[in-house]
């Protein structure tokens, strides 16, 4: 029923692994050729593209429903139904992401053409990143710390009972 009292407790491993994952991706930065950078930016565009595909495709099934629904000509009971799922069917329209994944093709198409901004955009974001994990890896540290200092005066201060 009770569950024993740790010995002590131990950082996460998400914050160590991040960092050390930062660290390879900002080694890998480095060392990579205009060419890695442009199969990058080409894989990533192709990403895109099959996302506005998949959307594309959402979107056609959204327009054969609500063209169901338009054609429906419910009693006056349901009018209020056939509205709230013409509403509802127009909100997820809206939620399309065709216009954005078009707009981040071009601007991978405008990086292509300046591989070294491109190398200097992504290396900065790399170290930014790092620093933010590096900053939550101390703070996780130094909770831990804590918390293992109070357990060990707490299971001092119980033993002595």
């Amino acid at each position: 029923m009770f569950k024993e009292i740790p010995e002590k407790f131990e950082v996460s491993e998400y914050y160590p692994n991040k960092v050390k994952e930062l660290k390879e991706s900002i080694d890998k930065v480095s060392k990579s050729s205009n060419e890695d950078f442009v199969e990058e930016i080409n894989s990533c565009i192709e990403r895109y593209k099959n996302k506005i595909e998949e959307d594309k495709k959402i979107q056609y099934s959204y327009e054969k429903i609500l063209k169901q629904i338009d054609d429906w000509h419910p009693t006056e009971d349901y009018v209020g139904v056939k509205n709230f799922a013409i509403n509802q069917i127009r909100i997820s329209q809206s939620d399309s992401m065709t216009e954005y994944y078009e707009k981040e093709i071009e601007k991978l198409e405008e990086e292509k053409n300046n591989l070294d901004a491109y190398k200097a955009k992504k290396s900065k974001k790399l170290n930014e990143d790092l620093e933010y994990y590096s900053k939550q890896l101390k703070e996780e540290t130094n909770r831990v710390n804590n918390r293992n200092k109070f357990l060990a005066g707490f299971r001092e201060a119980i033993f002595e009972m």
